[in-house]
């Protein structure tokens, strides 16, 4: 028994003496049962993984001027089509005080549009800081401290309806609104006012 004990005690001795046989994590595994795997404590220590790193990146790249004067246009653009049929009919009003059948249930027909696209733009901006115009160029609206999608008060109430309010008051504020965009954080009044920013997606 002696001798047996001392044979099954060599076959797990290294060459420096007893201790815990090492094996690779692979080996381990390759083997089935055996040595426990252990740390190599010589190998190259690794980095830690950042897989949000491409997540974080694009939501913090800044949308380029470009890209945000493009969705305005977009915008204003989709909304003047809907209306043009409507803003006819009102237009052939004028003139001849008159509105046939068709034209009416036309102008009928381009207001239901309109309000149904301001539902689709009110509805995006709220779910996804988009509108139709920013989601084409690819590009959202985002809080500036943590870059989420803002409150429907914030979003709609500073950056829209008071950015407007003050447009109407205040003489050359669309104006100067506008050309703040070149500033360094590429921010408009109303980013400053809803503490928005504008990134790519």
């Amino acid at each position: 028994m002696r001798g047996r004990y001392r044979t099954d005690e060599s076959k797990s001795e290294g060459p420096a003496g007893p201790g815990p046989a090492f094996r690779s994590p692979a080996a381990a595994v390759a083997g089935g049962g055996g040595a426990i795997a252990l740390e190599n404590p010589y190998a190259t220590p690794r980095a830690p993984a950042r897989a949000d790193f491409s997540a974080r990146a694009g939501s913090e790249a800044l949308a380029s001027r470009g890209s945000r004067l493009a969705a305005s246009l977009i915008d204003g653009l989709a909304a003047m089509v809907i209306l043009l049929p409507a803003l006819a009919a009102m237009f052939f009003v004028g003139e001849s005080s008159t509105l046939s059948t068709p034209a009416a249930l036309l102008a009928a027909l381009s207001g239901i549009a309109f309000l149904g696209f301001a539902i689709y733009q009110l509805s995006m901006l709220v779910r996804k800081g988009q509108t139709l115009g920013k989601r084409t160029m690819n590009i959202r609206i985002v809080n500036h401290s943590d870059g989420q999608v803002p409150s429907a008060g914030r979003l709609l109430g500073m950056r829209y309806f008071v950015n407007s309010l003050l447009g109407n008051v205040i003489p050359f504020y669309a104006f100067i609104d506008m050309l703040l965009i070149f500033g360094s954080e590429q921010r408009c009044i109303h980013d400053y006012l809803a503490g928005t920013k504008v990134v790519e997606t």
